[in-house]
């Protein structure tokens, strides 16, 4: 399983995002059989912001994780600007972050690869 990980634009990269299985902060045996994936490390360089690159790597990983079996997307932030993004992308907060500040923002996925406006 290779996930999407990075916009460019000629030979720069202006976008990269991360994927897991699981939805923990620490990788364990049992995310392994997860049905959740987690998206880690979204960045957008300044210069590029507001151009729709971090909405086209969200989607990217909902589609790819929907073709890959994970049923459920979290991402993990205590940036409220972030947390205000997520939202505008249908992500809902589905629990604190145990480890510290922050909360997890989850979206449930569809059949067929595509994103539910429900999250929950």
């Amino acid at each position: 399983m290779h996930p999407p990980g990075t916009i460019q634009t000629g030979t720069d990269i202006v976008g990269c995002v991360g994927v897991k299985a699981g939805a923990t902060l620490k990788w364990t045996e049992s995310d392994a059989q997860d049905t959740r994936c987690s998206l880690w490390r979204l960045s957008v360089a300044e210069t590029h912001r507001k151009k729709g690159i971090a909405r086209a790597l969200v989607t990217a990983v909902e589609e790819w994780a929907a073709q890959h079996g994970f049923h459920r997307v979290e991402a993990l932030t205590a940036n409220p600007q972030a947390s205000a993004f997520y939202e505008r992308c249908a992500y809902v907060v589905a629990r604190p972050n145990d480890w510290g500040a922050g909360s997890w923002h989850a979206k449930n996925l569809g059949a067929g690869g595509c994103c539910t406006q429900d999250a929950m």
